[in-house]
């Protein structure tokens, strides 16, 4: 194979081809150039470690070009990993070399001024002046959820903790509307006014596997009804006022060709992944969650997926009936 191949399937995010081929090819994989693509598939698919072992160990001057690309992308390895000073070295290296995406990586992930309180699980770092009763009120709400959801999950996260990071003002450090979770990073960028369960239900579920086909339904479905302790019908009880009806099954369908989703629509995509919670199963739904297409739940829950909404929508109007609104 060409080495220029392995660059075209990397352009074309054939992450795990590239994986395969170098790491079956010794000839290939002392090359450099295919060795730094590795490495950069590797952090890609979420295995930072074996990403840093194949970048710290290209020196030759023919990579010199890459060396700013290199340097970022071992420094997002290594806040990945919870080496926060290795991580600002990296960065400030790749600056070095003039690559100007480092540059907003370290003002995103290190901000100049911050208060930082540390936990078990979670790091939260206040940018900006929040009152010192907000900053309890935010944490005691975050550590609530974390354990919470890690409780459903029941899966040890063992790599770093979560970075949330609390902002005063609506964007983050550099100007990006607030609020977001970063799942590359395993970081929160929030306004601390908002919902913390939300954001925090987004890093863990996406944690639960290396590589996931999320579903933009799906995925913020999970994190509105996971952002409090609700059953479904108190979820719908609660929610009643919110949820605005739509046509599930073909935004399910479609919504991989969407990368936001209107706001108005997250109530009652929460309240379908509540319904297939209540319905299937805890242990059924985290398996449907690694591959969150209509396909895959036909599979896991052996039911067509529009038999799924439409059993779902009944559910729906019949709590909705027994709360009396």
């Amino acid at each position: 194979m060409k080495f220029s191949e392995i660059s075209s399937l990397y352009s074309n995010k054939k992450y795990t081809e590239i994986v395969e081929i170098v790491e079956n090819n010794q000839e290939i994989k002392n090359n450099e150039y295919c060795k730094m693509i590795l490495g950069f598939s590797y952090l890609q698919l979420q295995q930072p470690q074996k990403a840093i072992n194949c970048l710290r160990n290209i020196k030759t001057s023919e990579q010199r070009k890459y060396f700013g690309e290199i340097y970022r992308c071992l420094g997002l390895c290594e806040y990945i990993l919870g080496s926060y000073e290795q991580s600002a070295n990296d960065f400030n290296k790749s600056a070095l070399f003039g690559d100007e995406e480092s540059v907003l990586w370290k003002k995103l992930l290190f901000p100049e001024s911050c208060v930082t309180h540390q936990t078990e699980n979670v790091i939260f770092r206040f940018i900006g002046e929040v009152d010192r009763f907000e900053k309890k009120l935010f944490i005691m709400r975050g550590l609530k959820a974390y354990s919470r959801i890690v409780n459903f999950i029941n899966k040890d996260f063992t790599r770093k903790k979560i970075d949330v990071y609390v902002y005063r003002e609506r964007i983050d450090s550099i100007g990006n509307p607030l609020s977001y979770t970063d799942n590359g990073t395993k970081s929160i960028h929030i306004h601390y006014k908002d919902f913390i369960g939300h954001e925090i239900a987004h890093a863990l579920f996406n944690s639960i596997y290396p590589i996931m086909q999320r579903n933009v339904m799906i995925d913020e479905g999970i994190a509105t009804f996971f952002d409090q302790p609700f059953t479904l019908q108190e979820y719908i009880e609660k929610n009643q006022k919110n949820i605005k009806l739509f046509d599930v099954f073909e935004y399910w369908e479609n919504s991989n060709a969407r990368t936001s989703m209107h706001g108005d629509y997250y109530w009652l995509a929460g309240a379908f992944v509540g319904y297939l919670i209540e319905k299937f199963g805890k242990e059924s739904f985290l398996r449907f969650i690694k591959i969150q297409t209509p396909s895959n739940a036909e599979k896991i829950f052996k039911k067509p997926p529009k038999k799924l909404v439409s059993d779902f929508y009944e559910i729906l109007s019949r709590y909705n009936d027994n709360s009396g609104m």
